[in-house]
């Protein structure tokens, strides 16, 4: 058997035990085998070494704590809440939840400047000027969440700047961050990005930042993108590619926390003093559904609803995968495939 598939049978093994547990005393062990899983892909994944049997070491390890944690809990059932079982899925309004009760949490650092300083770094180092980009245009922020890349937007030069999305809770806080400051030109609305309330041709430029993959229909939300951009609109668009070790880590983790409290795991996170953004992250890569497509799939859905001139942004800042990808850090495509995709591309109808 070789290294993958064996990694993929103990990655099994974990979610099947980990669906098995039913108390909350044992989720707390739980949870922390799959932070120190988590840690150890941000701790070691950076080094110049192949992890795959180390991770195969880790999980095997993991799996007999909880096969052992799952057979004393037959006897203990009696003292324990049981946890009511849920399922997970693709259900927007869901995802919008999830991430509407991390937002408060940002600092204002992380809220007002990182996305802006970061996004401005990474167009640079790609080759493209991030000002000349969005000076003057009208953008939609396609899944705005908290807010914060609105800002960004603005910042780079935009016009006026409309964000959407579902979370009600994300909007209300990105309307009050907008007051802290004074900051005009930015609007919120609720809505889908399935069905965007917008006329035809409405937008200079659309800007998706790590959103279709969470959502019940990719290709729509790329079809509606193309419906309210004007003639030589511009499209930002990241996605995840197909994700190598990190792919099938993150499946691995959010598939065993699907009866898992998303409120305990964040509540934990806080208690460790860990930065809001870092929760955010962790959260993002533990809880929210995936919906993994490669390059080639994700530029075939672009030039089949009309967009060309479809441009790669290849670097990024160090942390980025696709930093080291692009610079053929020694086994980065083992431990994360294709990376980040980030695209830049032109409607053409």
């Amino acid at each position: 058997m070789n290294s993958i598939k064996e990694l993929k049978l103990q990655c099994n093994k974990f979610i099947n035990q980990s669906l098995k547990i039913d108390d909350k005393f044992s989720q707390q062990i739980q949870m922390g085998l799959v932070l120190k899983i988590f840690f150890f892909y941000i701790n070691e994944f950076p080094k110049n070494y192949n992890p795959t049997k180390k991770l195969i070491e880790i999980f095997n390890n993991a799996n007999l704590i909880l096969s052992s944690i799952n057979k004393l809990s037959n006897f203990e059932n009696t003292f324990f809440i049981l946890n009511k079982k849920t399922k997970k899925s693709f259900v927007d309004k869901k995802v919008a939840k999830l991430f509407s009760e991390i937002w408060p949490n940002l600092s204002n650092e992380v809220y007002y400047n990182e996305p802006f300083q970061f996004t401005k770094k990474r167009f640079l180092k790609s080759g493209f000027n991030p000002f000349k980009i969005f000076k003057n245009k009208v953008c939609l922020d396609a899944g705005c969440g908290s807010g914060k890349f609105s800002i960004a937007l603005k910042k780079l030069g935009a016009k006026r700047v409309i964000g959407v999305d579902l979370g009600e809770q994300g909007l209300e806080f990105a309307r009050k961050k907008l007051k802290q400051k004074n900051i005009k030109g930015i609007f919120y609305k609720k809505a889908s990005l399935l069905n965007l309330p917008f006329q035809n041709k409405s937008f200079d430029l659309v800007w998706s930042n790590g959103v279709i993959h969470h959502t019940s229909n990719y290709e729509k939300c790329i079809k509606e993108f193309s419906r309210v951009l004007k003639k030589d609109g511009t499209l930002f668009l990241y996605v995840s590619g197909r994700c190598g070790l990190y792919e099938i880590l993150q499946d691995t983790l959010r598939k065993s926390l699907v009866n898992f409290p998303k409120d305990l795991f964040i509540s934990y996170l806080r208690s460790l003093n860990i930065n809001s953004g870092r929760i955010y992250w962790i959260t993002d890569s533990c809880f929210a559904p995936y919906n993994w497509k490669s390059e080639k799939q994700v530029i075939s859905l672009l030039k089949k609803y009309n967009f060309d001139q479809i441009k790669k942004l290849k670097r990024g800042l160090k942390i980025d995968h696709i930093e080291q990808i692009s610079n053929k850090v020694p086994f980065a495509k083992i431990k994360y495939g294709e990376g980040q995709l980030k695209f830049l591309a032109r409607l053409k109808k």
